[in-house]
């Protein structure tokens, strides 16, 4: 795991509880992604990232979560933001 956090940013306001689980989602979704694709790969030099970014916008936040896994396959794409979408064959 990667951090490049923005030290800039003052406490925020927030429900602890719901950024918790949305931040553990994409964790976990992210280095599923990314131990998938490391056993999946043929290529020894391949190693496994997770990277976490944020940034002060002024009135807003930024959280970027991206991994090197195997990716979003297209036929999930426009899935993605259904509540309750799971893709049960993947896990």
């Amino acid at each position: 795991m990667e951090r490049e956090l923005d030290r800039t940013i003052a406490p925020l306001e927030l429900v602890p509880q719901d950024i918790t689980r949305v931040l553990l989602n994409l964790f976990a979704n992210g280095f599923y992604a990314a131990d998938k694709r490391r056993r999946e790969t043929s290529d020894p030099a391949f190693r496994p990232v997770l990277k976490v970014a944020t940034r002060n916008l002024g009135n807003a936040v930024e959280i970027r979560v991206r991994d090197n896994g195997t990716g979003i396959p297209p036929e999930h794409r426009d899935k993605l933001f259904q509540p309750f979408f799971h893709d049960q064959a993947d896990r």
